[in-house]
Parts: structure tokens; C-alpha cells; sequence
């Protein structure tokens, strides 16, 4: 009876991921059909081609995301992170699901060979209700340095509910630069972008749990690399174990603790010195755009 039963719960995963993979195998197909309508509509150069791009983004993508997309001022178009439209792109698109509903859709520059690549969230109904695109962990909480503060996202954090909510917003130590280190933090997911310690720029996704009044942050996935980074040990590092803590301590500072990524292979930790200062740990990081 026991050989039956696991024998039976063998074949419901089994369908179960077979499912799963064949919801993913749409996605992608309908991802490629979207980026490559989108591509040729770039690459017409009639005045027709401002309102198709309009259309298929109205097809592809929730209205929330469509309109915020509509909204938001930046010099580049993340939905293919590039300002202008490359010939080789229709050619080169690669796209490969990473995990839950999360998407990587990568191009090649016909001019030195280098990769574009975009982080796109897919419902079920195929959908795109989210863009991850360099350092900005969410397009859909994107918030533009003149534009207001949703108010949610904004709410004084009192002496009694320092803890209650952590305030979303892009972090750096001491004054602002866009060439410095920089932790940007929505919700429970966040873009943190630094130099490993042979000086090469690197930008990951992470995660974070909470834990009282402590945010533990996590390894989720590298997003963007500069050189070759071979001094980090990338495809073994934990996504489960912590490499930061993160605690609040007023609406525009968070205290930032180091812990270092865990080397699965080597079962130790590397790269242990605190990335936006390597003499100090913790620190308090104060948020850029108040």
C-alpha cells in the first residue's frame, strides 16, 4: 500500500512539473512573439511607429504597468534597456525563465557582441506585469527622483512603529553618487548594486525576510555584470542563506550589516568586507531620493 501511495505522488509531481514547464514554454513563446513585433516597430521609422508600439504594449501588458510605463521619465527604454533599436536584436532573442514567474530576455549588440538583458514578471494569462532592468528592482514601483512618494510608501515610521514598514527608495552611504554602491529597496525585494573586490561593478537581485525588527536580505540572482567577475564565485553562492541584515531606523536611514555571500562548494563565506565600506560594519545607509 505504502509502494502505491509514493508511487502515486511520484506521478502527481511528475504531471505537476510537466505542467509547469509547458505553462513556461507559452510564456516564452508568447515573449518572443512580443519582442518581435516590438522590435520591427521600432525599426519603422514612419509615424506609424510611435502608435503600434503603443498597441502592442496595450496587448502584452497589464494596464498597470502600461500606464506606468506611460508615466515614468527615463533615457532609455527598459522594456529592451537600450535608447535605440539594434538590426542584429530580431536575430539574437534569447529568452529563458528563471524561476516562479520570473522571465530573462537577453539580446546581442551587433557592434561589440556585449548582452542587453531585461527581467520580465508573466501571469498566467501571459500577461507581462512587471519589468527588473539594471538597477531598478520594480518598473511598477519605480518612482522618478521629482515625482511624489506614494503615500503608502511614504508614511512617517513613528517612534512606536519604527519597525512596521521599511521605506522603499534607493540607499547609498555617505553622499550620493551615481558611480557608488547603492541598495535599492521595494517591498521585499531590492537591487544592490557595487564593485566585487577586484573592483568590478555588479549589480544582483534580492529577497529579504523579516524577522522582528530585522530584514534578513538574500542572494536571488545576478543581473548585471561588468568584465568578467571571475573573482566572485557566482554559481554557487546560497540564495537561501542571508548575506545581509537591514534594520530601520527612521524613514530615510537604514542601518546595512554585511554578512557576506555562503560558498556552497567551499561550505565559507566570501567576500566578507562590507561593500559600501570595507573598514566599517554595520553602517547606516541614508536613502538618495527623499
Amino acid at each position: 500500500m505504502r509502494k502505491l501511495m509514493k508511487h502515486i505522488i511520484f506521478l502527481l509531481t511528475l504531471i505537476s512539473l510537466q505542467d509547469c514547464k509547458g505553462q513556461n514554454d507559452k510564456k516564452i513563446k508568447e515573449l518572443n512573439k512580443f519582442y518581435s513585433l516590438y522590435f520591427s516597430a521600432m525599426e519603422n521609422v514612419d509615424n506609424t511607429s510611435e502608435n503600434d508600439l503603443d498597441l502592442i504594449k496595450r496587448k502584452y501588458m497589464t494596464s498597470q504597468l502600461y500606464e506606468k510605463l506611460k508615466k515614468i521619465n527615463m533615457d532609455y527604454d527598459p522594456v529592451i534597456n537600450a535608447q535605440d533599436v539594434d538590426s542584429n536584436w530580431q536575430k539574437s532573442i534569447d529568452i529563458n525563465h528563471v524561476k516562479d514567474d520570473l522571465f530573462k530576455m537577453c539580446i546581442k549588440n551587433s557592434y561589440d557582441k556585449s548582452l542587453n538583458c531585461t527581467y520580465l514578471k508573466v501571469e498566467e494569462n501571459f500577461k507581462i506585469y512587471d519589468i527588473q532592468v539594471n538597477d531598478i528592482a520594480s518598473i511598477l514601483n519605480y518612482i522618478n527622483e521629482d515625482e511624489t512618494y506614494i503615500e503608502a510608501q511614504n508614511n512617517i515610521i513613528n517612534k512606536d512603529s519604527v519597525n512596521a514598514k521599511i521605506i522603499s527608495g534607493n540607499y547609498q552611504y555617505g553622499k550620493c553618487s551615481e558611480s557608488k554602491p547603492s541598495y535599492y529597496f521595494i517591498d521585499d525585494e531590492g537591487q544592490f548594486n557595487f564593485y566585487t573586490p577586484k573592483n568590478k561593478w555588479v549589480s544582483i537581485s534580492t529577497t529579504s525576510k523579516k524577522n522582528g525588527n530585522i530584514y534578513g536580505i538574500q542572494y536571488n540572482f545576478l543581473t548585471g555584470v561588468s568584465g568578467e567577475n571571475k573573482d566572485l564565485d557566482w554559481n554557487n553562492f546560497s540564495m537561501k542563506d542571508e548575506i545581509a541584515e537591514i534594520k530601520v531606523i527612521d524613514n530615510n536611514h537604514l542601518e546595512f550589516k554585511w554578512l557576506g555571500f555562503y560558498n556552497l562548494k567551499k561550505k565559507q563565506k566570501d567576500f566578507l568586507e562590507n561593500p559600501f565600506n570595507k573598514d566599517k560594519n554595520p553602517i547606516v545607509l541614508e536613502r538618495c531620493n527623499k
